[in-house]
């Protein structure tokens, strides 16, 4: 060996052992965590939650960049094991660990709130929400500043004319560098918009925040519905539809039933509707004055034609048509999707049907909920025994069925019927006076907005 090969293999020598001590130590962290997680899976399988909340919160404080974990942890405890209510202190930590973080990024590091998971703009639901999420904590000087939201070169956005109303809640970063940069930092400053904490008792999936901060919403003078229609948004969305014959002065309900064709995860699934089992609600409508203006996507059913429905679900349209017609229409009637919180976060009063989880209702919401029945005993549960059975935060069909319960849809005359009251809760006729004076019994289960008759059955 020459002296130079020798001084190379000296110098080179020293990293190979790092590396290799590194990628040791690397596998031993690796199946610690492993072993970790199966010892925390039994505490769970065992019932012994507050066990596995202490194993959880001691090792994400020391560990806490990777509390992503936490994120599939809390998707398959909801999802596959129906154990919300751990579910819920996974949602916490999460939360917890986050401010934690951005605390020390932003007094150490001098980093802004950054969005670290991206993920929402892609899905129109959780875009609106969390959006809304993050302004309305904003406005309630629960954050300092606007977070950081990075638009990578690319970035699929769901609904680009949306991107205004974002404005309003994120400091939009698109310079590529900047962008790659502040991504980067983003797990030493994170700012989470998926899970919230709003107290000690209130915590959990983002969409839950609405109902618990109404109150301080309303006791700060602020809106409780985070956005109003842009100028912007309304010149392009009353230019196209006018050759639909929507005038500006119409007054309409926005349709939205749910269908396969979009987003089609196992725990959505009874989000979907058939709308021929809306069809006897739509022509009521109509007769009754009101033009229908219906969303989704082009792999829906058609609905036959009629004057007054606006069927744009195999229509090519700008993205402002959507966000209008949400934001303006007399009331929203249909499923809990994308559309829906469009709707409420713009204060628009919505019909909610077959909606699902049971848990903390928004109070412009009438709920139409998904009863369920016992395969064996043919009994429908009531609402307290769904809570008392943990589910009131589930959505998962895999769920429902492990406990034998069968999913029991309304059919053409329940949905006739939710129309007439959606129309009569608004004129403040008989289902408004039923649901004020229940108002202490729905709060005992979070249930700030109104029932229809038919849920109001289950209380």
């Amino acid at each position: 060996m020459n002296e130079q090969s020798k001084n190379f293999q000296d110098k080179i020598t020293p990293d190979i052992k790092s590396q290799n001590l590194i990628q040791a130590s690397a596998e031993r962290t690796k199946r610690d965590q492993r072993r970790f997680f199966a010892f925390v899976g039994h505490l769970i399988g065992s019932g012994d939650i507050a066990q596995a909340t202490a194993c959880l919160e001691n090792f994400f404080s020391q560990y806490p960049l990777q509390r992503d974990t936490l994120f599939q942890l809390y998707i398959q405890l909801m999802n596959k094991s129906g154990l919300s209510r751990m579910g819920l202190e996974v949602a916490r930590i999460y939360v917890e660990i986050s401010e934690n973080l951005l605390e020390i990024g932003q007094r150490e590091l001098g980093l802004p709130p950054i969005v670290e998971a991206g993920w929402f703009i892609t899905r129109v639901g959780e875009l609106v929400d969390q959006s809304a999420y993050t302004k309305l904590m904003y406005n309630l000087n629960r954050i300092g500043q606007k977070p950081v939201l990075c638009l990578n070169s690319g970035y699929n956005l769901v609904n680009k004319a949306f991107l205004p109303y974002i404005e309003e809640a994120f400091e939009i970063i698109t310079d590529p560098a900047d962008s790659q940069y502040l991504s980067k930092q983003a797990k030493f400053s994170p700012f989470t918009t998926t899970f919230f904490k709003y107290s000690d008792k209130q915590y959990g999936w983002v969409s839950e925040f609405f109902e618990a901060s109404y109150e301080d919403v309303m006791a700060s003078q602020n809106s409780p519905y985070a956005f109003q229609l842009k100028d912007e948004t309304i010149a392009v969305a009353q230019s196209f539809l006018k050759q639909f014959g929507l005038n500006p002065n119409d007054d309409f309900v926005v349709l939205h039933l749910r269908e396969s064709g979009y987003c089609d995860g196992e725990q959505h699934i009874l989000r979907n509707v058939n709308p021929e089992d809306y069809i006897d609600a739509i022509n009521w409508l109509l007769k009754s004055g009101f033009k229908v203006v219906r969303l989704g996507h082009q792999h829906m059913k058609l609905i036959e034609k009629c004057p007054g429905l606006i069927d744009l679900t195999r229509v090519n349209r700008p993205g402002e048509v959507d966000i209008y017609a949400c934001g303006k229409a007399k009331f929203y009637f249909g499923s809990g999707s994308g559309p829906y919180s469009l709707a409420t976060h713009f204060g628009v009063p919505t019909a909610a049907t077959t909606q699902l989880p049971y848990g903390r209702s928004r109070p412009n919401i009438l709920n139409q909920y998904m009863r369920f029945q016992n395969r064996k005993t043919k009994k429908t549960l009531s609402i307290p025994e769904i809570y008392q059975m943990g589910l009131n935060l589930i959505c998962s069909p895999e769920i429902f069925s492990k406990y034998d319960l069968d999913p029991i849809f309304p059919d053409k005359n329940d949905n006739l019927q939710f129309a007439k009251e959606m129309v009569e809760y608004l004129e403040k006729g008989k289902i408004y006076r039923d649901n004020e004076a229940r108002t202490v019994e729905k709060s005992k289960y979070g249930l700030g907005g109104p029932l229809c008759s038919k849920s109001l059955e289950l209380l």
